[in-house]
């Protein structure tokens, strides 16, 4: 088998809270299959690093409805391997730490009271269609999280604001009454 340094996995459809493992095929040859030493991923506020090992990568989805993220793997090349302590000679004895080194990880998305992405669809049985109470799929942990509406399939686009704030529900006010059918998208996280 050729020596392969670099690797570029393509994760496709993950749940948001759900992993997914690739195989991501670093070797060296005479030296076998390699832990990295960095991972990059595509959309580090969204998806996180969960481990690694000589054969698979695996990362979990925090936040990204599509579940897709490519995730960039690479074992430093024997040359460079140059870490102050012997062997520096590129027998892959020695690593830096942590092992791999994948900036971002783990993200502010991570965890069940963090950002949360998910939609309402009005059913026109709502008491006032212009102010509606949202309930939030996993409870957070304290009324200080912020709240991002957008239109998603509405007949009317509409501007809104949040209030009456607890940890498993808000209130939404829109700027006029919005209609049985209508989408709205909410993204849901803590503040800093």
């Amino acid at each position: 088998m050729p020596d392969r340094l670099f690797s570029i996995l393509n994760f496709t459809g993950i749940a948001i809270g759900a992993t997914q493992t690739l195989p991501h095929g670093l070797n060296v040859g005479g030296i076998g299959q390699l832990v990295p030493d960095l991972v990059l991923l595509q959309f580090p506020a969204s998806f996180e690093f969960v481990s690694a090992t000589t054969v698979n990568l695996t990362i979990r989805n925090t936040a990204n409805p599509t579940g897709d993220c490519e995730a960039w793997c690479q074992a430093i090349h024997p040359v460079e391997r140059s870490f102050g302590l012997a062997p520096d000679d590129g027998t892959f004895k020695q690593h830096l730490v942590p092992q791999p080194y994948c900036p971002g990880s783990p993200n502010a998305g991570a965890g069940g009271s963090s950002l949360q992405v998910f939609s309402y669809t009005v059913t026109g049985l709502e008491a006032d269609l212009s102010e509606l109470t949202i309930a939030i799929p996993t409870a957070m942990t304290n009324t200080n999280y912020g709240v991002s509406a957008t239109c998603q399939t509405v007949v009317n686009i509409a501007s809104f604001d949040v209030h009456t704030k607890t940890t498993t529900q808000f209130v939404l006010s829109a700027t006029g009454d919005m209609t049985t059918g209508d989408v709205i998208m909410f993204f849901v996280a803590p503040t800093t």
